[in-house]
């Protein structure tokens, strides 16, 4: 399956953008939210320390810890939140669902830009089924982002190249009946220059009628 480019006007178009939440989220306008967690992501990476047997767990503390340490150094004026509880308006027993890290703004729990991590390996067809089905749908079901246009999902790539995992993802997004192409993870280079990992597709979400764009950042530690 090839590379499908999208157009920036298409890409902005009633959705929402990163450099717009950001400058919804925070006062400033000269780097966006995508850029701190690649950011992050290539401190992580130049660190050497992440081991294929890590759980993603371990892998998205350290990015995090990365994500803190980049945005107090360049002085940015958001809030990232680490293990962030969704609570939503109908209460429910037990604990909240919760996603791996939200950039947010002062004590208002909306808007705020999330990110669900997950191990991803494409001859592993049980980490594309969670990548798609306990990532992404958690977005497309409104039980993250709910008020949101725009979320995000990371992908820790373990001993897989970026195009042959994309390639997999897509294959089991067209083989599911509630998706269609339109669904599928197309490139997107024209928002962080020299880096080959960023995705987006854009949704319907389930039930709520509303056009979702998710981001997807997919981090090699294997090469």
């Amino acid at each position: 399956m090839g590379e499908r480019r999208i157009s920036l006007e298409d890409r902005i178009h009633n959705l929402g953008s990163p450099r717009q939440l950001a400058l919804d989220i925070c006062p400033y306008n000269d780097i966006n939210l995508l850029n701190v967690v690649i950011a992050a992501y290539r401190c992580l990476k130049a660190k050497n320390i992440v081991d294929q047997s890590w759980p993603e767990d371990k892998i998205t503390r350290e990015l995090y810890v990365q994500i803190q340490i980049y945005v107090l150094k360049k002085g940015i004026n958001t809030i990232p939140v680490h293990q962030y509880p969704i609570y939503l308006k109908k209460a429910k027993k037990g604990k909240p669902p919760t996603i791996d890290f939200v950039f947010r703004k002062g004590f208002q729990e909306s808007p705020y830009l999330g990110f669900e991590c997950k191990i991803v390996n494409d001859k592993n067809t049980t980490s594309i089924k969670n990548y798609i089905y306990e990532g992404m749908f958690r977005f497309l079901s409104g039980k993250y982002a709910r008020n949101e246009k725009v979320g995000g999902m990371t992908a820790y790539l373990i001993n897989c190249e970026v195009l042959k995992c994309v390639n997999r993802i897509n294959e089991e997004i067209l083989n599911n009946d509630d998706l269609t192409k339109k669904d599928i993870l197309v490139i997107n280079e024209s928002i962080i220059h020299n880096f080959k990992g960023l995705y987006v597709s854009k949704h319907n979400k389930k039930k709520l009628r509303d056009m979702f764009l998710l981001y997807h950042i997919l981090m090699q530690f294997n090469t």
